[in-house]
């Protein structure tokens, strides 16, 4: 199935290009990779940035089981995460979580912030369900997280699948 995200992008941030996303090496070449965007300026070292996803989930595990499990993905991602949030997200997308958490990585305090939501699909060409979990997941340097915030409030309740 392919599926594409529509989002409207804050003011000075940027989806990356194809030959970027290439120049990322097999990070950016998950399948499950739908978006990456960067935000724009002299950050220094450590760029903010956005990465959607995707994966498929079992149709019969209910969402709170999904959710907290995905949570725990996270945390285990980066070693030394703490996760500070985790939520109902009230706006748009619907069905989904906010968390939000911080790690270190070389010396410099990280912010992460992911929005974590669900769909439901048909399968191309039956009719058997499919369920979807998708994550928008911003990092940024944690001194640089109040301004990166807004701007991630911003985006998130854009953010739209399309077939």
């Amino acid at each position: 199935m392919n599926k594409n995200i529509i989002i409207r992008l804050a003011s000075g941030w940027r989806q990356l290009s194809e030959e970027e996303r290439r120049a990322l090496g097999t990070f950016a070449d998950s399948e499950k990779i739908r978006l990456i965007a960067i935000a724009t300026g002299s950050w220094g070292a450590y760029v903010p940035n956005l990465v959607v996803t995707d994966e498929d989930v079992l149709v019969e595990d209910d969402d709170e089981h999904i959710f907290a499990d995905s949570a725990q993905r996270l945390v285990e991602l980066f070693p030394g995460f703490l996760l500070i949030d985790d939520f109902e997200w009230p706006l748009t997308p619907a069905n989904a979580r906010l968390r939000t958490g911080v790690y270190i990585l070389d010396e410099m305090s990280l912010t992460v912030t992911q929005l974590a939501w669900l769909t439901d699909d048909a399968n191309e060409g039956d009719a058997s369900s499919r369920r979807v979990l998708w994550t928008a997941t911003c990092t940024c340097p944690s001194a640089e997280f109040a301004t990166v915030i807004d701007s991630f409030m911003e985006m998130a309740p854009t953010l739209e699948v399309a077939s």
